[in-house]
């Protein structure tokens, strides 16, 4: 079974787009011109960070039901069971490279 998760996708977007600037900020003020291993590393850490914000305040599982809701392949009496996660947290690969380029490109952004 094929389920857009369009919802879902602007919420890790949106997350990511957080996480680029939070980054920004901190490079600028503390690690002027970094390796491209600590860019990678605190991208990591900045990314999970997001995420786990956005997790813990039920934006993914609350747009992952919304996701669920506007398909068509899924019944709506198959969905009432489903309540919110204490987590969904997915977690962050360490090598994570994603491109604004991708981003915008999956209609995420």
């Amino acid at each position: 079974m094929e389920i857009w998760v369009d919802k879902l996708g602007q919420v890790i977007a949106r997350c990511w787009a957080e996480a680029e600037s939070s980054l920004a900020e901190l490079i600028a003020l503390k690690h002027p011109n970094p390796p491209e291993e600590l860019i990678t590393e605190l991208l990591q850490g900045e990314s999970r960070h997001f995420v786990a914000l956005a997790s813990d305040s039920h934006k993914v599982d609350r747009a992952f039901l919304e996701d669920l809701e506007a398909s068509d392949r899924v019944r709506a009496t198959e969905i009432t069971d489903i309540g919110p996660a204490d987590s969904l947290l997915s977690p962050v690969p360490p090598r994570l490279a994603v491109s604004r380029q991708l981003c915008q490109s999956l209609k995420v952004c």
